[in-house]
Formats: C-alpha cells, structure tokens, sequence
C-alpha cells in the first residue's frame, strides 16, 4: 500500500483497482477530484477527519468505512458495495446536499450508533440525503 500526504485538496482523481487496496483519510480535511473504488477495495474516513470530492465518488463493488465525515460530494454505486457509517469507537456521518446526487440502489447501508453512557441520538451516526424537490 503507498501512502501520501497532501495539505487539504489533492486536485486530481484517485482510482483504487488492485484487490485490498485502500484510501485512508486519517485527519484533517481532504478535498479530492474523484474517487473511483473497484471490488474489494476500500475507502476509509477516519474518526475526527472529513472527505469531499469535487466530482464524486463511484464504488462498484468497494466498501467505504465512514468514522469522520463524508459531505458535499456526488456518490453513486455500480453494484454490490458496502457503505458503513460509524463503528463501536466513533461516530459517523455521511451527508448529501440536495446540489448533490446519491444513487445507491442495491448499496448495503449500515449505521453504527456510538450508544455510550450519558449519550444522546445526537452523537449517534448520521446519513442524510437532503432534496432539492
């Protein structure tokens, strides 16, 4: 597995093809072109981080652990993939503005809520699809 570090926006498109291989966004915020995620691959957006893409993210067949933020960005889904919001460690969230499009039929959706003492459904993990219409 390579690894990189960039300063907030990496301006070009990230296309994961080789079985097990993996994005991590670990912190901070990152902002990049496009993802394209094949089978068996991975996306994975750490507690405390955030992802963006300027135009999308298409998985077909890829999975996408989300334990920071994923928002602003187009996210459609070719066939047999698997979006995991949240984990026994954290929370997630995943939110579509209505300015963006989620097509996700056939997606496998799982939402971990952190139920942790003295928590409320407002620390739970989070998936939102805002409409224009």
């Amino acid at each position: 597995m390579g690894r990189f570090d960039v300063q907030n926006r990496l301006t070009g498109d990230v296309t994961l093809t080789d079985a097990n291989s993996e994005i991590a966004v670990e912190a901070g915020q990152l902002t990049l072109g496009k993802i394209d995620a094949k089978t068996d691959t991975k996306i994975s957006v750490g507690n405390g981080s955030a992802l963006t893409t300027e135009d999308g993210i298409e998985l077909t067949g890829a999975t996408m652990q989300v334990n920071g933020t994923v928002h602003n960005t187009n996210i459609t889904d070719n066939g047999g993939s698997t979006i995991i919001i949240g984990n026994d460690a954290s929370a997630g969230k995943m939110l579509i503005s209505g300015s963006n499009i989620a097509a996700l039929t056939g997606t496998k959706v799982f939402l971990d809520p952190v139920w942790k003492d003295g928590a409320t459904i407002s620390d739970a993990s989070q998936f939102a699809l805002e409409s224009d219409t």
